[in-house]
C-alpha cells in the first residue's frame, strides 16, 4: 500500500512539473522576452529533472518485470522437461510435432477400432475373439511402450 501511495505521489509530482514546464514554455512563446544564460540553464535543469524522474518510474517497473521473467523462465523449462514422458514408439519418418500428432491420432483410432471389434464378439472362447484379441495386442506392442499399454 505504501508503494502505491509513494508511486502516486511521484506521478503527481512529475505531472505537476511537466505541466509547470509546459506553462512556462507557452508563456515564453507568447511573450518572447530576451533569454539570458541563467534562464536557459534553469530550464535545462528542470527538463533534465523531469526526464530523469519519468525514466526512474518506468525503469523500476521494467526491472521488476525482467526479474520476474528471469525467475519464472527456468521453472517453466524444468517443468516441461520433468513432466514429459513419451508413451508411443514413433516410426523413423515421423519427426516434427504435427506429424507426430497426426500419427498418434491415427494409432489411437486404430486401437479403439481393434478394441471395439474385439469387444463386439460375445463369446470370449471363440477363435474369432482370440484372433481379434491377438491383433489388438500385437498392434499395441508395436505402437505403445511396455509400461504404457492400456
Amino acid at each position: 500500500i505504501m508503494k502505491k501511495v509513494n508511486l502516486n505521489k511521484v506521478t503527481e509530482l512529475i505531472n505537476n512539473q511537466v505541466s509547470n514546464s509546459l506553462k512556462e514554455v507557452k508563456a515564453s512563446k507568447t511573450q518572447k522576452p530576451k533569454e539570458t544564460k541563467e534562464s536557459k540553464a534553469k530550464e535545462e535543469t528542470k527538463a533534465k529533472l523531469v526526464k530523469t524522474t519519468t525514466k526512474k518510474a518506468s525503469t523500476k517497473k521494467e526491472e521488476v518485470v525482467k526479474e520476474v521473467a528471469k525467475q519464472q523462465k527456468p521453472n517453466i523449462i524444468e517443468q516441461v522437461i520433468s513432466n514429459r514422458e513419451v508413451k508411443y514408439i514413433y516410426p523413423d519418418d515421423v519427426t516434427d510435432t504435427l506429424s507426430r500428432k497426426k500419427w498418434r491420432q491415427q494409432t489411437r483410432n486404430e486401437l479403439r477400432k481393434l478394441e471395439r471389434e474385439m469387444l463386439r464378439i460375445q463369446d470370449h472362447n471363440s477363435k474369432e475373439y482370440k484372433s481379434a484379441q491377438n491383433k489388438y495386442i500385437t498392434f499395441q506392442k508395436k505402437v505403445l511402450k511396455v509400461d504404457e499399454a492400456v
